[in-house]
């Protein structure tokens, strides 16, 4: 895997981020909204050894445990399976029940998987555009749809807001493995996590006064929304909704095939060869195991990983130093 600089990584782990955020099965109320501040401070404090340079490079940590490399490349294939089993559970009906439409998403997402990390961090900062795009024409629909009587302050909902925030945070497992190949990583780190938070809030308080009881009662209300939030009388904005889940979709599953591939590929070099077949195995477990096992072993592995390594890795290697 080549290297990629901060911007990069910055829009990686967004893109990776919104897509279980426009995934979210359900809204509770504003208890929610301070569950997620909550769970975005405790995502700051695991990430912050890494961030302050406490802990080794992975890729050393890999080469001197490969059961670790085992681990990560596991997890981020879970991970990728998880986010096929929000696909096929979230997304428009025309879009998974045609055929064609799911082995072109398949082929397209082998295609940039097999282009590297590197050619992906090169499109993403572009991709983020559109994503900002799509954002505002969302608004900009909803806008006159708000009624803020709504959005009233309930405090039921903190703990599932924190609990499911957190399990919907995968991709932060990737920060270690990604953070020793660019210079200043720690920066990206620090504007993604209020990056992903703000675009939560804003589409959950979206979602709650300009769609009611409608957002409210329908499962993925975010993707309620985009049905309800068309700002051009003579023309909707579907496609462009459209294209952007899709978008969010392959650049989620690229970054998980690239980040397992390029751990099985630091234990050994042939590996990086198969990285396309990891996609497919992906789709087989989402078929096999199911979502909330998937969604559960994302949601205790991630801080183990995210934090816990790191950190035992650290300790062991000032040991060795000190011996």
């Amino acid at each position: 895997m080549n290297r990629l600089d901060k911007v990069q990584l910055f829009s990686l782990l967004l893109l990776s981020g919104v897509w279980t955020v426009l995934c979210t099965a359900e809204l509770i109320g504003t208890g929610e909204m301070l569950g997620a501040l909550l769970a975005c401070g405790v995502q700051f404090l695991l990430c912050l050894p890494m961030m302050r340079g406490k802990v080794p490079c992975s890729a050393d940590a890999f080469r001197q445990h490969k059961w670790l490399g085992c681990v990560y490349a596991a997890y981020f294939l879970l991970w990728g399976s998880y986010g096929f089993s929000q696909l096929r559970d979230a997304a428009p009906r025309g879009l998974t029940a045609e055929g064609a439409a799911v082995v072109l998403l398949l082929l397209t997402c082998m295609y940039t998987s097999t282009a590297g990390l590197r050619a992906a961090g090169r499109a993403a900062p572009f991709l983020v555009g559109l994503l900002v795009i799509a954002v505002a024409v969302l608004t900009l629909g909803a806008w006159k749809r708000i009624v803020p009587d709504r959005l009233y302050f309930r405090t039921d909902g903190i703990r599932y807001g924190l609990l499911s925030y957190l399990a919907g945070s995968g991709e932060l497992a990737a920060v270690w493995v990604l953070l020793g190949r660019l210079k200043n990583g720690a920066a990206a780190v620090k504007v993604y996590l209020p990056a992903r938070l703000g675009l939560f809030l804003l589409l959950f308080c979206l979602s709650i006064t300009a769609g009611g009881r409608l957002t409210a009662s329908q499962k993925y209300p975010f993707l309620t929304l985009t049905a309800l939030a068309q700002p051009f009388e003579g023309q909707r904005a579907d496609a462009l909704y459209l294209l952007a889940f899709v978008m969010l979709f392959v650049m989620h599953l690229t970054l998980m095939t690239g980040l397992s591939g390029h751990c099985l590929t630091l234990l050994h070099p042939a590996a990086e060869r198969w990285t396309p077949l990891l996609l497919p195995m992906m789709l087989l477990l989402s078929r096999i195991l199911p979502v909330e096992g998937l969604q559960l072993t994302a949601a205790v592995a991630m801080p183990l990983l995210t934090a816990g390594i790191p950190l035992l890795s650290g300790y062991y290697y000032k040991r060795r130093s000190a011996a």
